[in-house]
């Protein structure tokens, strides 16, 4: 299809809504809840505007709006078709995008924090979850989401300056995962806050985890402690939001097992399980046995 023109193609659109009506047709009764699409920020934004990611376009704002477009419809005509062949079936996006939190508790850093959230200022900045729900939730002309799915690794802090708000640097030497993102567990306590407020709808994090050096031991196991802190600290704040009302349905971690991610490749290691690319093997590693415990009690052993 990119050979045809991708995303710019309305053919896409047509074709999409075709493979959506078949998998729904085949799952129906064992699958009921369905994202059409994963990061739409990604394959468009960085895709097709920045190059970073497949098909390495640059395209201008003209032809990236009808990329948006496009995507719009097809989540649509896929989500009717869905909501066609059973009743029960709910249907939702996992977004992604810049996620901000206030620095202090003071009610005008939240209100900072909020602002930025869903701000679209040209640049690094344009990476925004607005870019994808706001059409599909608040618009009106296309299908509305039944759920949102976020994926969220990491945020950053947020004050309310003398002129609106100012983000704060991230301290120099502060903990960072192996992608030198960094490690910001107050961005899962806000995140959820933000959007669920703004689109009113329920909320899965869809995606959430990180790289880190891994490797096999002299034991032959694979240790990660790095893992299994990050996890506690992110659902933990997690549990604030929960706290506080937002209705969060479900998390899923970012992965199963090391994986081939985007421009990465397979340099990058996000698994639960590690796996060994040479021989296929896999090796659960000590985060894929406390997160086991921790699933187990549906979060009951965290605390």
């Amino acid at each position: 299809m990119q050979s045809k023109g991708g995303w710019q193609n309305l053919d896409t659109v047509r074709f999409y809504a075709a493979y959506a009506q078949k998998i729904g047709e085949m799952f129906k009764g064992r699958v009921r809840r369905w994202f059409t699409f994963n990061e739409p920020q990604c394959f468009i934004n960085l895709g097709c505007a920045t190059g970073k990611h497949a098909p390495g376009l640059r395209l201008d704002d003209d032809a990236l709006f009808v990329c948006w477009r496009n995507f719009y419809q097809a989540h649509s005509l896929a989500a009717d078709a869905l909501h066609k062949i059973d009743c029960e079936n709910l249907v939702g996006i996992a977004s992604t995008g810049a996620v901000f939190y206030p620095a202090t508790d003071s009610a005008e850093d939240a209100d900072a924090a909020r602002q930025l959230t869903f701000a679209l200022p040209q640049g690094v900045r344009t990476f925004s979850h607005i870019l994808a729900l706001d059409p599909l939730c608040l618009e009106g002309r296309y299908t509305r989401p039944d759920f949102i799915g976020i994926n969220l690794y990491h945020g950053a802090a947020v004050r309310m300056g003398e002129h609106g708000p100012e983000e704060v640097p991230y301290p120099t030497g502060g903990p960072r995962t192996a992608m030198g993102w960094p490690i910001t567990p107050e961005a899962l306590a806000w995140g959820p806050r933000f959007l669920a407020e703004r689109y009113k709808l329920p909320l899965y994090i869809s995606e959430n985890g990180l790289s880190c050096n891994d490797k096999i031991f002299l034991d032959g196991e694979v240790h990660d402690p790095q893992r299994v802190d990050f996890l506690a600290r992110y659902l933990e704040a997690l549990s604030l939001a929960v706290a506080d009302g937002v209705d969060i349905r479900g998390y899923f971690h970012w992965s199963l097992t090391d994986n081939f991610e985007w421009a990465e490749g397979c340099g990058q290691r996000f698994g639960l399980a590690y796996v060994d690319y040479v021989s296929g093997k896999r090796i659960l590693k000590d985060s894929g046995r406390w997160y086991g415990s921790i699933a187990g009690s549906n979060g009951q052993v965290l605390f």
